[in-house]
């Protein structure tokens, strides 16, 4: 993988446009353009503020090998095109991959590392923790309902990030955005209902 292809990777891991990369740095986007066609590569302060923007290190955009370099960090799979709805739900229909960097503190305390991985959440209504855009990453073994914690679950073919609150006859389905009321459910009632995993991480979308 090329320097090219790593910006164009961090940026669209981070839901961010060409001009905006190219506002925060204080560049054109032409200049971004050219970056991301192989025609030039940022040095100095240029190519420090667009690590800190993307989230990575200068090393990782011009060398790559972040998961060797940067022996603090576990590389987990980000299912970059599968969203889980902070709303009403969202229908995924692919399951394109690629790795991203997370804390290997965060990862070491999770139980069977190996299943972590990363997804989209997509709509308002876990604001603010969650902007639209965000990423989180989850753990698909631990489906028992912890009360208060996120949790991404499925209703039918939908897939939802929301706080989980279990009573011994109904689940409660909570929103961060007060806009959004409480969903109660009968136990009985919740014949398609699926945990998926725990949300144990996330990085909250870059508006510039």
């Amino acid at each position: 993988m090329k320097f090219l292809d790593r910006l164009k990777e961090r940026r669209k891991i981070a839901g961010l446009t060409q001009k905006e990369v190219a506002d925060f740095i204080g560049i054109s986007k032409m200049a971004v353009s050219r970056w991301e066609q192989g025609h030039s590569i940022p040095n100095g302060n240029y190519l420090a503020e667009l690590a800190k923007l993307l989230g990575c290190t200068p090393e990782y955009l011009l060398n790559g090998d972040c998961a060797q370099k940067c022996s603090g960090v576990v590389m987990v799979d980000f299912y970059n095109l599968v969203s889980a709805s902070a709303g009403n739900g969202y229908m995924n229909d692919d399951d394109y991959v690629i790795q991203i960097p997370i804390s290997k503190s965060v990862i070491d305390k999770q139980s069977n590392q190996e299943s972590v991985c990363c997804i989209r959440v997509s709509g308002n209504s876990m604001e603010p923790v969650l902007g639209n855009g965000s990423i989180i990453a989850l753990n698909p073994h631990k489906k028992i309902i912890n009360d208060g914690m996120m949790y991404v679950i499925r209703q039918a073919d939908l897939l939802r990030v929301k706080i989980l609150i279990e009573t011994p006859n109904e689940i409660i389905i909570r929103s961060y955005n007060k806009e959004f009321d409480d969903e109660i459910y009968s136990k009985d009632s919740l014949d398609d209902f699926e945990v998926i995993g725990q949300v144990f991480w996330y990085s909250s979308c870059i508006n510039v």
